[in-house]
């Protein structure tokens, strides 16, 4: 999970050309927060449907939005944006990171794993599967940083009805 804050002491460069702050103006940030947030979410699902990562289930696609609700204290404020899939395994972190060593999967509850080949159609077991170092391929990052571009206009554009110098 990423979470995109605006730290006050930190904002206060990005705002002096708008003479705002987060104490003074809240409603202000957090509506240009929740654009910025809306676009990287939309950059990120983009990314993981075609332009990074090829969908499959579309459990990694459904998982991606905005986690929970802006918070907010003395000086900043933030959102967590990012995967957030059940189970013990995340997907998205696994993408994002890649895995580093050979990973040896074992059956948990059963005598043994079992899927279905995409290949053949039939079903295989498996006492044990090597999977072998993964790549990363990351999809949030570079989601972040196109977010991160836009955010600018965001800000202008909510300080904008309050006829403040931009």
């Amino acid at each position: 999970m990423i979470r995109l804050e605006i730290d006050g002491t930190k904002f206060n460069r990005f705002t002096r050309s708008f003479n705002m702050s987060v104490k003074q103006h809240p409603q202000q940030i957090e509506g240009a927060l929740r654009k910025w947030a809306k676009h990287t979410v939309g950059e990120a699902r983009m990314n993981v449907s075609g332009r990074i990562l090829d969908i499959r289930t579309g459990k990694l696609f459904r998982s991606i939005g905005i986690h929970g609700p802006i918070t907010r204290s003395k000086n900043s404020m933030s959102v967590k944006v990012g995967s957030r899939m059940p189970g013990p395994v995340n997907y998205g972190a696994v993408w994002e990171r890649g895995i580093a060593n050979t990973t040896v999967i074992v059956p948990k509850d059963a005598k043994a794993l079992s899927w279905v080949s995409e290949t053949t159609g039939e079903r295989i077991f498996a006492k044990r599967v090597v999977r072998p170092p993964q790549p990363a391929r990351p999809w949030m990052k570079p989601a972040l940083k196109v977010g991160k571009r836009h955010a600018r206009r965001y800000f202008k554009e909510a300080y904008a009805p309050l006829g403040k110098k931009r």
